[in-house]
């Protein structure tokens, strides 16, 4: 059950966006959506799906905020001005997948900002090996590190094996710029975007078909998103046991981002 979230669509009602916790979304109204009208809108923010054309906006996005919105960056001691080319790379092939979303002005022109974005894909158990083999071409040592650290991961949570799969809908990544707001009537907070863009992903996944969709994170406050959003916990992992070679610490851990937590909701 997706507890405040599953109502998102033709019926949504004030449980819904009162769970927002923010006076400026209490106007939110959508439709279910389809395969190919994706979208949903608030007084000044509008969520709709990244279209092909909307991905360098969304690179964009990625290059500005990744670094604050991923702890495990921080806990690599990866530079914060540093914007691999192979994450890069690997970004646009998720963005392809067409099942991403984005937060942008009501009145969104080219040169708008992104307020925020989703980035979901299909998973498949091969996607693991991938991953490892996309480290092959990779200079950059923690860069490296963090692509192994994914596809560790998605490996070790086992979800293809423990709901019988072939495939399911992976919400992957939530970026959120809440700078770029600032010029606008209003700013719509982290958390209450957050929680639209991983309601919203969820509904997208019922809508494709999906049996299972999953959110892996290494945020606490993510967590506490797909907590809230009715996901079920299925597997954790401490980064103080990620150890490499040497038996010493991969990640230099800071409270309150101290595991790597992956839900999960059935349909």
């Amino acid at each position: 059950m997706l507890k405040c979230f599953r109502h998102l669509g033709a019926d949504i009602k004030s449980n819904y966006v009162a769970c927002l916790n923010n006076p400026n979304v209490r106007n939110l109204r959508g439709g279910l959506f389809s395969k190919d009208a994706t979208s949903i809108s608030a007084p000044t923010v509008r969520i709709r799906k990244a279209l092909s054309k909307d991905i360098p906006q969304v690179l964009k996005l990625f290059s500005k905020t990744f670094h604050e919105n991923e702890p495990l960056i921080n806990g690599l001691q990866m530079s914060s001005d540093y914007y691999s080319p192979a994450l890069r790379e690997l970004w646009r092939t998720y963005l392809e997948q067409g099942m991403s979303l984005m937060a942008i002005p009501q009145k969104y022109k080219s040169d708008s900002p992104v307020f925020g974005a989703v980035v979901n894909t299909k998973c498949c158990p091969w996607d693991p090996d991938f991953l490892n083999k996309v480290t092959a071409c990779v200079r950059c040592p923690k860069t490296s590190d963090l692509i192994n650290l994914w596809a560790l991961f998605t490996r070790e949570s086992k979800v293809h094996e423990k709901y019988n799969l072939n495939s399911f809908f992976h919400i992957n990544h939530v970026l959120i710029n809440e700078k770029s707001s600032l010029d606008y009537s209003y700013k719509l907070d982290k958390s209450s975007l957050s929680k639209i863009l991983v309601g919203m992903s969820l509904q997208l996944a019922r809508s494709r078909g999906y049996d299972v969709a999953c959110l892996t994170t290494t945020s606490q406050h993510m967590a506490e998103v797909a907590s809230e959003a009715g996901m079920d916990l299925i597997w954790e992992y401490p980064y103080e046991k990620l150890l490499n070679n040497d038996l010493n610490p991969i990640v230099k851990w800071k409270e309150p981002d101290t595991h790597v937590k992956v839900f999960a909701t059935k349909f």
